[in-house]
């Protein structure tokens, strides 16, 4: 028997990806980040500066409300960004 559920008890849901307005070049590099590539790398592949992947990595960090990469990394996963 199922029982019923009101939602109470549970958090708030994670805001959607889509919510955080990340461009898809900022989800691209926050995908390879939590890879654990290191920017230079990230920049190589993309055929990007160093600079460039350092400024999308920044911008989506702000807009994701972290602060480094770990934080970035795990942030990205609990919203489905990364699986």
């Amino acid at each position: 028997m199922f029982t019923e559920f009101d939602g109470s008890s549970q958090s708030p849901p994670l805001k959607a990806a889509a919510d955080y307005e990340l461009t898809v070049r900022e989800v691209e590099i926050l995908q390879l980040v939590a890879k654990g590539l290191r920017y230079k790398t990230i920049a190589s592949k993309l055929n990007l500066s160093d600079g460039t992947v350092r400024n999308y990595a920044s911008s989506a960090y702000i807009k994701l409300g972290v602060h480094n990469r770990e934080e970035a990394s795990q942030k990205a996963l609990d919203i489905g960004i990364i699986h």
